[in-house]
């Protein structure tokens, strides 16, 4: 069950206040301003976020935590922010959730899950219904969803059958609505689009576009053309980034735990650990830590002005030093396989909390494991052999892009197959893994391929340095792999 990281004592205070019946006033001040609110702040709606949350999580469990948390936010935006009676909204509510909005984040999310409704409605021929999501509190919405999920039902099963008359007079009805913007009746019940809040109708223009596809060889290239045109010109999104930027605005950042205590704490764990092995300055060692649980320090836990103080200025020095770094951890572990330092030791404790920062330590464990493995094996030196190899397919596996399984044991001694989907991998960890891979194709046998799989691996290596870089920086600045590639 997916949950939103939910402060205990914010959550006892709204449950109390709200029981007593006190009602908080307030206008558009910063999130953490108590003085002077108009708005009640109601438990139920934290209740409300997580059942959706695990709602979506149902129809969609491939996407990743934060996609899903973030979706439920935006279908929620209604309710969430709702409108006063002089149509100003109030960040009092949205704080409950996330210490800072990334607007551009929230929107890319919300793309990202409306491209998944999509895909897999065609990829299955089944309907993924957001209309079971929403909560009674969106009865309209549920109610039009419900419709237009049926009209694309209907189109996806005609179009199986070949009934050209039944997809015509269904694509019809998405024609009236999304190009004639008119409004149409169905049992009873009589919508048009603009019915919808502006996030619903985001889903219902989806649906639209995913009824076009199913009706390609039935409809005319005209009316298909037209509907094109008008899914792609939805303004919805606008409205929706608009709001979220009034809430950003008001939002007085604050991190939800003692981030700076936090990484304090790692730093000397690490300093410590490391001492006697491994000769790393202290800067280092910080720049490690960070970069590995960057997806964390830059998520909606951490406020910015914090992000920034435990990252400081983006150096492409620094990088190079943490690089160095890694591999003379590498080669430690290589030649003290009794005593090696684990790469997910170096992962915060918040971090390995969150469905990330889990996949993140599978993910450094499963490549440290098997790199040490495929060199500590002698038979390699041939391609075929190479190939063969158990250990390199999980390596293949990895700097390939693929799903994996690793397989571990656990406290009890019982074995537990650990199924990690890729994509779901922070690229901060991704740093450090493949720098991990390429220091192990660097001591195989030059065999045949060898030199196109350091070529994969060096690019992914600099896609993950671009999003350091990117995420430190705020902006996007081309990686040249080369500076940072070690030969040896």
């Amino acid at each position: 069950m997916r949950k939103f990281k939910i402060d205990k004592n914010i959550s006892r205070r709204i449950a109390a206040l709200s029981a007593a019946g006190v009602i908080f006033v307030t206008g558009l001040t910063g999130c953490k301003s108590k003085e002077n609110k108009t708005e009640t702040v109601n438990n139920s709606i934290v209740t409300m976020v997580e059942d959706t949350t695990n709602k979506i999580d149902a129809i969609i469990p491939e996407a990743s935590d934060e996609l899903v948390n973030n979706a439920s936010i935006m279908l929620l935006l209604d309710i969430i922010a709702k409108e006063d009676e002089n149509g100003k909204i109030s960040a009092d509510v949205i704080c409950e959730f996330k210490s800072k909005l990334d607007v551009d984040n929230m929107i890319s999310e919300f793309t990202s899950f409306l491209d998944m409704i999509g895909f897999n409605t065609k990829e299955s021929g089944k309907v993924e219904k957001v209309s079971t999501v929403l909560p009674e509190e969106l009865k309209n919405d549920k109610i039009i969803l419900s419709n237009i999920e049926t009209i694309l039902e209907n189109i996806i099963k005609y179009s199986k059958e070949g009934n050209k008359d039944g997809v015509v007079t269904e694509f019809n009805k998405i024609y009236t609505l999304f190009v004639e913007e008119k409004e149409i009746e169905i049992d009873g019940t009589t919508f048009e689009i603009r019915d919808l809040t502006f996030p619903s109708r985001a889903v219902a223009t989806t649906y639209a576009e995913t009824a076009g596809f199913y009706s390609t060889n039935y409809v005319t290239e005209d009316k298909l053309a037209k509907l094109d045109e008008r899914t792609n010109d939805q303004n919805n999104k606008a409205y929706i980034k608009s709001k979220l930027e009034i809430l950003a605005n008001q939002m007085e950042e604050k991190s939800r735990v003692d981030i700076i205590g936090l990484f304090d704490d790692k730093y000397a764990e690490i300093t410590k650990l490391v001492n006697g092995k491994v000769n790393l300055s202290e800067s280092t060692i910080k720049n490690l830590v960070n970069y590995m649980n960057l997806k964390y320090i830059s998520g909606d836990e951490v406020a910015t002005k914090d992000m920034n103080e435990l990252v400081g200025e983006y150096e492409d020095q620094k990088v190079i030093d943490v690089i160095t770094a890694i591999e003379a951890i590498n080669t430690y572990n290589f030649n003290n396989q009794k005593n090696i330092i684990p790469f997910s030791s170096f992962l915060v404790g918040e971090h390995l909390n969150t469905d990330t920062g889990k996949t993140d330590k599978i993910a450094l464990d499963f490549v440290q494991y098997n790199t040490i493995m495929l060199n500590n094996t002698d038979d390699v030196e041939t391609y075929d052999e190479l190939s063969n190899n158990p250990y390199f397919k999980n390596v293949f596996k990895y700097f390939t892009k693929q799903d994996f399984t690793h397989i571990q044991k656990d406290e009890n001694g019982k074995q537990v197959n650990n199924d990690i989907v890729w994509q779901h991998i922070s690229d901060g960890v991704n740093f450090v893994n493949y720098q991990v891979i390429l220091s192990s194709l660097n001591k195989l046998p030059q065999v045949s391929n060898i030199d196109n799989y350091k070529a994969i691996t060096e690019e992914n290596f600099g896609e993950s340095i671009q999003y350091i870089q990117n995420t430190i920086m705020d902006e996007c600045k081309k990686v040249d792999t080369k500076e940072y590639i070690l030969t040896k």
